[in-house]
């Protein structure tokens, strides 16, 4: 029997290793990629691109080291309406960008 991960085992461990903090602000955040299901979410709360999507993908994947929220539904109207777009572009890029062995190889 072969110890080679089946491509299940494998894509898993791909997403658990994609998981990577930001350092925004002096506050260090971390997120992980968009799951097909995340991606479904995403459709039905925000099916247009813009920024209540982003804010939404902020709302749906930031966390702190432990995995707790560190946004609450409550912020979405500011991270939309007061919030610089650099910012909130960081977080976004860091969820929806490639992974970090992708990144090495570019």
């Amino acid at each position: 029997m072969s110890d080679k991960p089946t491509l299940i085992e494998a894509l898993q461990a791909d997403f658990k290793a994609r998981r990577r903090k930001v350092t925004l602000l002096g506050f260090d955040v971390w997120v992980t990629p968009l799951t097909v299901e995340d991606e479904n979410l995403l459709a039905e709360r925000e099916p247009l691109v813009g920024a209540a999507r982003y804010a939404e993908m902020a709302l749906m994947k930031c966390t702190d080291e432990s995995g707790a929220p560190v946004f609450s539904r409550n912020d979405k109207d500011a991270l939309i309406r007061s919030v610089a777009s650099d910012q909130l572009g960081r977080l976004v890029a860091a969820i929806t960008g490639p992974s970090a062995e992708t990144q090495a190889k570019n």
